[in-house]
């Protein structure tokens, strides 16, 4: 049989954060499909940005079947420049990329120049004429713009070389509780890849197809699943999931790749 050989883009709930590797939801996809290699390239703290030029520089080689961006609605947010990473802009409609190769600590550090003028005043009223709307808006509102020109370029490279793209749509913040922009980013993120024609799997379908509460899959939740407690202590805070929740997220991957043809149907594991 053919093998299958996947890569997965994404950020710590993809890098497995708060669980052992091996109750990571790649490690488990693996596991669930036969035959199959599943790469793992989450960074914890990683933005689409991260994710994209990894794409192109390091996965690409590799020749995977499926190449999956698994996001979390902060990884648009995370498109901010910064000195020691490639910084991105949008410039009628085309991706520009500068800061590339992006200088080490030790060349910031000597090319650094003393400011000639410095105001605190006009630096605070810089800064509140910019997040006029609320910094965690125009931070999503700004990584919008980028990620548009983004996906366009990942969709293209893909399909010019005969490779599936999903997009993995990861919700939620600690505890499940997502703020009213939050829960505006999640919608809008939702909506941009729907309308790029995107294969996208929700992981909000995926509890729901299940008869799960995603909130009892998070790490830092006191809530209880069917009014019995959770097996595993819950002695973190970051909002990860637990290995429960990481194994269901594996699993309706793996149900997607059946619906799609990808793979032959495999039997559902039963994680309780």
């Amino acid at each position: 049989n053919e093998s299958l050989r996947v890569a997965i883009m994404g950020d710590s709930f993809t890098w497995g954060a708060e669980t052992p590797l091996k109750f990571s939801y790649p490690y488990i996809l693996q596991e669930l499909i036969p035959n199959s290699e599943i790469m793992n390239f989450g960074v914890e703290g990683a933005g689409l940005d991260v994710m994209y030029q990894r794409m192109k520089y390091e996965v690409l080689d590799l020749d995977p079947d499926v190449v999956v961006f698994a996001l979390h609605y902060d990884d648009i947010r995370r498109l901010f420049p910064c000195l020691h990473k490639p910084k991105f802009r949008r410039v009628e409609d085309k991706l520009v990329i500068e800061n590339m190769p992006s200088p080490t600590y030790q060349q910031i550090a000597q090319n650094y120049k003393e400011p000639a003028f410095e105001s605190y005043f006009f630096k605070y009223l810089l800064y509140s004429i910019r997040y006029l709307k609320g910094v965690e808006y125009v931070q999503y509102e700004e990584g919008f713009e980028i990620a548009d020109l983004i996906f366009d370029d990942i969709k293209n490279i893909l399909e010019e070389q005969n490779k599936e793209l999903v997009i993995l749509l990861i919700d939620g913040g600690n505890d499940h509780k997502m703020t009213q922009v939050q829960e505006w980013a999640m919608s809008s993120l939702k909506d941009m890849l729907i309308e790029k024609q995107i294969s996208l799997i929700d992981v909000r379908d995926i509890y729901a197809k299940e008869h799960f509460n995603t909130t009892a899959f998070r790490n830092g939740s006191k809530e209880y699943l069917n009014n019995v407690p959770l097996k595993i202590p819950d002695i973190h805070t970051g909002g990860h999931y637990l290995p429960d929740g990481y194994a269901y997220v594996a699993q309706g991957i793996k149900n997607y790749f059946e619906e799609k043809k990808i793979i032959a149907k495999q039997k559902d594991y039963k994680f309780l």
